[in-house]
């Protein structure tokens, strides 16, 4: 997920340092929230490796369809509703059903992620876990203000939003971005005390976090958004699909429980791309996620874009109608060879002169040379 420009300040740091940057991720996943596309680029090239066996999930056959799913291939959708793993209905509907599921779980002591696309439904859900636990006794009442304008009391499960590393742990640690944490106090200035909910047998260790960072970086722990999951594994993962995901959405969602993984497709979402927005039709959760398989939320580099419009624009499928069109223009014959051939090298010149990069820079800046010398394009 780094941007462009990170990258090249991360490699040109390593290479003033004598280091060796590798890159290792999954580029058919969500990208950068900047300017991205350099890592896809790399992953492309010849030099990079690739993994070939998936053991992250204990059903063979969910490896097998979340490859189908990381290429678009609608036989994913078949495969996951086969064994039972997707749900279609009203919006409010899923919504109900992908929370109670994720309870269930979480009140079983299993480790469960419960997701949505879009930030509005995940605080929407973060709000309904939060008055729950206070009704169950769980969590104190009242609380402070977060900064995704939910409230928070002792018992609540938080997240930090923001790495600090003037806030450190016991163990030498800091605060991170994305890290979950329980709240044990909360204070009078509107600061938290928290402990990790990974602290994974250790003695659990309470850390103080001052009250701007709580209200500018805190948020309810219950619910995410796809983007923040990235990376995450948990036993059961439940997602609230909707006809607004990418492909690369849907495949990070659906990739984040090693047990199971479901889908909540709401299927009366307004289509904006319907001609007729009033129409009675009502799509089915398989035509939803068909869509969503469809949509290729990729951003390519400036370097991929550039070599995509080369080979668009050489390519025979644009040429042959143009050399077709001087032909008829002038009257020619098609088999009057050298009419033709003085045609084709027309044609010939033009391509090469189109793949013919422009003149180099007179004067590069260091960072177009550090670029260039490490094979980062942008």
């Amino acid at each position: 997920m780094v941007a462009t420009s990170d990258l090249d300040r991360i490699a040109t740091l390593a290479e003033a340092a004598g280091a060796k940057v590798v890159l290792v991720g999954d580029h058919h996943q969500l990208g950068a929230v900047g300017a991205g596309g350099a890592f896809a680029l790399l992953a492309e090239s010849p030099h990079a490796q690739s993994l070939a066996e998936l053991w992250r999930f204990r059903h063979r056959w969910e490896a097998g369809a979340t490859r189908q799913l990381r290429e678009g291939d609608p036989a994913a959708i078949d495969t996951y509703a086969e064994h039972d793993r997707i749900h279609d209905g009203p919006h409010e509907l899923m919504l109900d059903r992908a929370y109670t599921a994720w309870a269930a779980d979480i009140n079983a002591g299993r480790s469960a992620l419960l997701l949505a696309a879009d930030r509005a439904t995940v605080t929407a859900l973060n709000t309904r876990a939060h008055d729950e636990r206070v009704r169950a006794g769980h969590v104190q009442p009242g609380g402070i203000p977060l900064a995704d304008d939910t409230t928070c009391g002792r018992g609540d499960i938080i997240v930090t939003r923001r790495n600090d590393r003037r806030l450190t742990t016991a163990d030498g640690g800091h605060i991170r971005n994305g890290a979950l944490w329980e709240i044990t106090g909360v204070r009078e200035d509107g600061g938290l005390d928290v402990t990790s909910t990974e602290h994974r047998g250790k003695p659990a260790e309470t850390v103080r976090l001052p009250a701007d960072y709580v209200r500018d970086h805190v948020e309810l722990g219950y619910a995410a958004t796809v983007h923040r999951a990235q990376g995450t594994t948990v036993d059961h993962g439940h997602v609230l699909a909707t006809a607004a995901m990418t492909r690369q959405t849907l495949y990070v969602a659906m990739t984040r429980g090693r047990e199971t993984n479901y889908a909540y497709v709401a299927i009366d979402g307004l289509d904006t791309t319907c001609a007729d927005p009033t129409s009675p039709e009502v799509p089915t959760g398989r035509q939803v996620l068909h869509k969503v398989l469809a949509t290729d939320g990729s951003e390519l580099s400036a370097t991929a874009t550039m070599r995509g419009r080369q080979n668009e624009a050489t390519s025979l499928r644009r040429l042959l109608p143009i050399r077709e069109t001087l032909m008829a223009s002038f009257g020619l014959d098609p088999d009057d060879a050298p009419t033709l051939a003085q045609i084709n090298a027309l044609l010939a010149a033009r391509a090469a002169a189109m793949r013919s990069p422009g003149p180099a820079p007179s004067t590069p800046g260091p960072d177009h040379r550090a670029g260039r010398s490490r094979g980062i394009q942008r």
